[in-house]
């Protein structure tokens, strides 16, 4: 067994590399946003100071694609070396504090190849959120030069679409929670701990050919923006050729790129090293833990009810409860203009997403306000709808007993089955009575029968809904097959 001493020691020095990762890693969050805020002033510069009208748009945008080109060398370069150390980190997190016990083993030297992977795979994704705000900016600019709008009101859209509405954030500050800033920092956040986390697995790995019973423990983040599952895996202890469990899910190690995004993304939890003679090791950690879960276990997610067998229509649906509101949808129907009309069809078929992004974006035009003027007029539903999407559960799962707010325009059904085409995560919800608006009439698949109906409801930009609980597993669907989904539980406020 080891003594006192080295214990010390393997903590000591274990403690401190997970300081110079977090060090590491806010430096590199911290240069992100540095290089997108020069990026915002650099496109500033050069849109003040030219001229700005619908003859120029493609002259702009060839100078501007030139701006934002520079910025995506420099934050892939960014984002390659700050994988290639943490990389580096995670493997001296098992290494060097058996070092420092003077525990004897062997140790694990990568391939270059095997790290340049990994690194350019993380730069990779900085691209394509580069490539994604080339495309909402070079829109941007057409609408405005279009519209004759100033380069002024174009900057302002431009600025939105990087850090999201309100006052433009600092290294300093708090740091955005929207835009392209809130993904490049999502990347940036899952992929050097990704990095970190592999390589203390390829260590350990290679540790436990020599060190029979060799084992590797859970360590979670305590605090309010931990999943739930998570916070419960804390201090979970698994053999290295095992995977830790979490809430149905198995993991070799946190930010395992074959588990689930909901159990990966924006993951800030470690694995470490279990030997032995040394044997576990409480962390700092255990009591914040500990008073964190006390606090998540304060609300309570109640439990998900389908409609009665007796009520089903095509999957599940209330029968009486879709034809009421049908009625009321079809004399709403016939109130509209014909060009409320279009623009309800238009959202109900392939048109929702420009609809959708536009609003967002404050882009509304003629077409957008004839959309949210048909919104305000449809019947209101109140009582239990659906939502199928595709969604990182991990938020909702720290926002439990809180209110959110959607965005832009959201849609969702009576019918539970028709939800399940729609994403792998299924949102039960209270509706209010206020700002779902029920608009099936005007929809394209209205009395199409034979699994295309879809009685379709909108809830309006800036809906609020009080999260209740997520639940796992659930067994979900309806005539085409049932099957198992996560089902997150709202209310709305």
């Amino acid at each position: 067994m080891a003594t006192a001493a080295q214990r010390k020691a393997f903590a000591g020095k274990l403690g401190q590399i997970s300081i110079d990762f977090v060090n590491l890693e806010e430096a590199t969050l911290r240069e992100s946003l540095e290089l997108l805020l020069e990026l915002r002033d650099a496109l500033a510069g050069h849109l003040t100071g030219s001229e700005f009208d619908q003859f120029r748009v493609a002259e702009q945008q060839k100078a501007l694609d030139a701006i934002i080109a520079d910025y995506e060398e420099q934050a892939r370069a960014m984002a390659n070396g700050a994988a290639k150390k943490s990389y580096k980190l995670g493997g001296q997190s098992v290494i060097d504090p058996l070092k420092a016990a003077k525990v004897k083993v062997s140790f694990f030297r990568p391939s270059k190849a095997q790290v340049e992977v990994l690194a350019q795979f993380s730069a990779d994704l900085i691209g394509g959120v580069s490539d994604d705000m080339r495309t909402k900016i070079n829109r941007s600019i057409r609408m405005n030069a279009l519209g004759g709008n100033s380069s002024l009101d174009a900057m302002k859209e431009i600025t939105d679409i990087m850090f999201g509405p309100g006052k433009l954030p600092t290294p300093k500050t708090k740091r955005p929670v929207k835009g392209v800033a809130y993904e490049a920092e999502r990347i940036l956040r899952t992929e050097t701990n990704r990095a970190y986390s592999m390589a203390s697995f390829d260590q350990q790995e290679k540790l436990a050919q020599d060190v029979p019973g060799l084992q590797k423990q859970w360590i979670a983040t305590a605090d309010s923006r931990t999943r739930i599952s998570h916070l419960v895996a804390h201090g979970q202890i698994v053999d290295v050729d095992e995977p830790f469990r979490l809430n149905g899910s198995e993991l070799m190690f946190p930010l395992d790129p074959s588990g689930p995004p909901e159990q990966t993304i924006n993951c800030r939890c470690r694995s470490i090293t279990v030997i032995p003679e040394i044997g576990p090791l409480e962390t700092p950690l255990d009591k914040d833990i500990e008073d964190e879960r006390a606090e998540r276990g304060k609300v309570k997610p109640r439990k998900v009810k389908l409609p009665k067998e007796g009520d089903i229509r095509e999957g599940l649906v209330n029968v009486a409860k879709a034809d009421r509101l049908d009625k009321q949808s079809i004399k709403w129907r016939d109130s509209l203009t014909n060009e409320q009309k279009k623009i309800v069809r238009e959202w109900s078929g392939a048109g929702y997403k420009n609809i959708r992004f536009n609003i967002i974006n404050g882009q509304i035009g003629e077409r957008e306000r004839d959309f949210l003027a048909a919104l305000d007029k449809a019947p209101s539903v109140s009582g239990t709808v659906w939502r199928g999407a595709e969604v990182f559960v991990g938020d909702y799962e720290r926002a439990i007993g809180t209110t959110i707010e959607w965005d832009g325009p959201s849609s969702a059904t009576l019918n539970a089955s028709t939800a399940g085409d729609f994403g792998d995560t299924i949102f039960e919800i209270n509706a209010a009575g206020k700002n779902g608006k029920y608009i099936s009439a005007g929809s394209t698949y209205f009395g199409r029968g034979e699994g295309l109906e879809e009685w379709e409801l909108i809830f309006k930009p800036k809906s609020r809904f009080r999260v209740l609980g997520v639940q796992y597993d659930q067994t979900f669907g309806g005539e085409f097959g049932r099957d198992t989904r996560t089902v997150i539980q709202l209310e709305e406020v």
